[in-house]
This record gives C-alpha cells, sequence and structure tokens, in this order.
C-alpha cells in the first residue's frame, strides 16, 4: 500500500486496552521480536488475598470446586462493592504470617480500578456463597421495608427493596433483591436517604 511505502505499517494490538508504557521513540528502528508497547485491560483484574492457616482446611476444597465467591472494598471508593471470583492459591504458605494467598477475579467493568491499590473483602464459601454479604452500613429501613441503593451510573443512585436473611456483626447477608454484579452504596446510604425524604416533603415544607 502507499502507507507501507512510505515506510508506515499499521500494527494491531492483539487486545483492547490502555497504553500503560511505549518502549519506543518516533523514528527508532525495530525488529520482529521488540516490544513496541504494554497494552492493559484492567476490565478484568486479579487481586490478591490473605486467608488465616485456621481456614486452609475449609477454603481450598471449596475453590476446587470454584464455590468461593464474594466482594472487595477500597479505600479509594469506600462506597463501592466489586464482585469477585476466587480461582487459585498459593504452593506456599507466607512463613512471616503463616497466611496463605489466594487469587481473585475482579470485575472492574467501570475500568476504576488500579494495580496496587489495596483492599478488603469478604468472601463466601461453598452454597452460601449465592447469596451477598455487605457491610451493615448499606442497610437501610423504610417504615417495614429494608432497602439499599445501587449505582445506576455516576449521577444516578436507585433504591432496592431487599429481604434480610441475617446480620453477623458489621456485616448482612441478603436473601433477596440484588443481582450479581450490582455496585451497593456501603458508605453515605443515609445521605441518599435523606435526599430522598427531603423531595417527598416537597419545598417549603420542612422548617
Amino acid at each position: 500500500s502507499d502507507s507501507t511505502q512510505k515506510g508506515q505499517l499499521k500494527i494491531v494490538a492483539p487486545i483492547s486496552g490502555r497504553v500503560v508504557k511505549v518502549h519506543v521513540n518516533i523514528g527508532s528502528a525495530l525488529n520482529e521480536q521488540q516490544a513496541i508497547l504494554d497494552v492493559v485491560d484492567i476490565r478484568q483484574l486479579r487481586a490478591i488475598g490473605q486467608i488465616k492457616e485456621s481456614d486452609i482446611s475449609a477454603v481450598l476444597p471449596e475453590l476446587k470446586k470454584g464455590n468461593i465467591k464474594g466482594f472487595i472494598t477500597t479505600q479509594v471508593f469506600p462506597g463501592m462493592l466489586y464482585p469477585v471470583k476466587a480461582v487459585s492459591a498459593d504452593a506456599s504458605l507466607r512463613t512471616t504470617s503463616r497466611t496463605l494467598g489466594i487469587q481473585l477475579a475482579v470485575n472492574n467493568s467501570d475500568e476504576l480500578l488500579r494495580p496496587g491499590m489495596f483492599i478488603e473483602g469478604s468472601l463466601q464459601i461453598g452454597q452460601s456463597q449465592q447469596k451477598p454479604v455487605l457491610p451493615a452500613t448499606a442497610l437501610l429501613e423504610d417504615e417495614e421495608d429494608s432497602f439499599v441503593f445501587i449505582k445506576y451510573n455516576d449521577s444516578l443512585y436507585l433504591r432496592r427493596d431487599i429481604t434480610l436473611e441475617s446480620k453477623r456483626g458489621d456485616t448482612i447477608v441478603i436473601g433477596s433483591g440484588i443481582d450479581e454484579g450490582a455496585e451497593v452504596v456501603t458508605e453515605g446510604a443515609f445521605l441518599l436517604k435523606s435526599d430522598i425524604l427531603r423531595g417527598k416533603m416537597g419545598a417549603g415544607c420542612a422548617h
């Protein structure tokens, strides 16, 4: 083609993603084995979690069955939960902490998470993993109804009525009402509820 004759060659990346590093400069001579760019798809990430030695006997058998799922959150986005699934475990323990590392597949479809962030989370083992576990701060009540807010887009949050199965310390187990992968507001949910109540009262009614 004309572009090839002029010294220009179109190179297509094998995946879609973000350019995170450039290895060459304009005008550099290239060979077939040389890397030009590093392209990373951050929509699916891997996180590393640590489990106690005392929990290994319960975790590893269920890990082989694919029965361990959960949610993680970060200090950067404390009000957002990201669904994860445990996919593998390290071959040996960390001798200092006596913990076993496990690899978690993270759904990062909104591309907000970045490699290197610190995370906290909750994992569910076995059949109970089908029921979401959330921080208790996500739970709100209106008369006899229990509900949470989920993120629809950057400026819109929707109320979802739920059934509450149980409460365990600072976490709650949801019986129904939340779809897998939903981003639930875990901090600031009370402020959203307050805004809704003010809207119901109408202008000039609050004194």
